[in-house]
């Protein structure tokens, strides 16, 4: 056999040796965690019950994030809303008063009641429309 045979046998053989296997979780590899058990006993049990409450409170983190995001979305829709039928309101009443019509501003408010429904409806689709989109 030539040494460059010989040299590239041994390089095979070296990286078969070096290959590596990769485990991926949360807790270790089954042999490890006999390992730790061996060297300290209940070891094995604290890692389980840290990995369980570590993932308890990732959860309750995600869920708290939502009712915050929840919270936050019903404010803003209220605060909205408000804006919307109060401006419209505010505007077709006092074109309605301008003219000297009093007896017109409850039709008037109705009208921008409407008007900020169908905004809103609007706005409501459309922001749907958004998100259906970038879940794709």
């Amino acid at each position: 056999m030539s040494k460059q045979q010989d040299q590239q046998k041994q390089m095979t053989s070296i990286g078969i040796a070096g290959a590596a296997s990769l485990y991926e979780g949360p807790l270790p590899r089954p042999e490890d965690m006999a390992k730790y058990e061996k060297i300290c006993p209940g070891a094995a049990r604290d890692i389980i019950d840290f990995a369980k409450a570590n993932q308890d409170h990732i959860i309750w983190m995600d869920r708290e994030g939502l009712k915050t995001a929840r919270m936050q979305l019903r404010i803003l829709f209220i605060f909205g809303l408000l804006g919307q039928i109060g401006t419209a309101g505010i505007a077709l009443s006092g074109f309605i008063f301008a003219f000297l019509k009093p007896e017109l501003a409850k039709e008037g408010f109705v009208f921008s009641a409407c008007i900020a429904g169908y905004l809103i409806w609007w706005k409501t689709r459309h922001s749907k429309q958004g998100e259906n989109e970038k879940s794709e």
